[in-house]
Formats: C-alpha cells, structure tokens, sequence
C-alpha cells in the first residue's frame, strides 16, 4: 500500500475542515429557526423542479439521503406546516410533495440572509479565485 505524503494529506484535510466550517456555519444559522442542512435541501429540491413539487423518491436521488431518513423529515415538514403532501392524481402510489406558504415565506427568509452570509465569507477571493477554487475542488473524484 502506498503511503499518503504530507502534501497530499494536509491538502485534502484543509478540504475537509473547509467543508465541515461551512456545513457547521449553515447549521448554527438555521438551528435557531428550527431547521437543518437537510430539511433546507429538501425544501429547496421542491423549488427547484419546474411543476413545483417533487416526490419523496425523488428527493432521496436528489439529496442523497435514505428514503427512510425522508420519510421522517417529511412527516415533520408536514407536521410544522412548511410542506403539503398529496397524492399523484394520475398514480395515487405516489406522493407528490409542495412547499406550503409558511414554507415559502420560512426560505424567503433564510435564502437572502445566508447568502449575506457566503458574501462575507467569500469576500477575501478574486472572482479568478473563485473559478479556480470551483475548478480545483471539482477535480476531487467523489
């Protein structure tokens, strides 16, 4: 087995705490408002898709979390009133998921305020160092 050089090691564990940094960062803002990383992932893969709602298997794919572990943080989005859950019209087996208006106003909060955020984070780099940045982490095989 090869042996991992200082250079390599110290390279990818300063990835490593950068990314464990700004996951904690985002946690801190949002625990105050009752939410996580993932239930903001879930909320916002909603919003991504054109109709406006997304099933539960689809946000598993998309998240890259259990579908165990979605049907929990659905049945507690659903619970706090951020998200509706119907059935599909056309294949009633299958849940269609939409974002409430009391889910819409909760990331209509948090988006503009944690981009605040990333703004002053991301304040010491050139926009040159940003694409570099991008570049360099997208080499990372994962």
């Amino acid at each position: 087995m090869e042996k991992i050089d200082d250079l390599t090691f110290a390279a990818l564990f300063q990835v490593l705490q950068s990314g464990m940094g700004l996951l904690n960062d985002l946690e801190s803002y949002l625990r105050p408002l009752g939410m996580s990383q993932a239930r903001l992932s879930l909320l916002l893969a909603i919003t991504e898709t054109e109709e406006g709602f997304v099933s539960p298997h689809e946000i598993a794919a998309i998240t890259g979390k259990s579908r165990p572990g979605i049907t929990r943080m659905i049945d507690k989005l659903e619970e706090d009133g951020l998200i509706s859950v119907n059935r599909n019209y056309l294949d009633r087996r299958r849940k269609q998921l939409a974002l409430t208006g009391r889910g819409e106003a909760l990331l209509n909060r948090i988006v503009p305020e944690y981009n605040e955020r990333l703004l002053a984070l991301s304040a010491p780099f050139t926009d040159s160092e940003k694409r570099e940045l991008i570049r360099l982490l997208g080499k990372i095989p994962l």
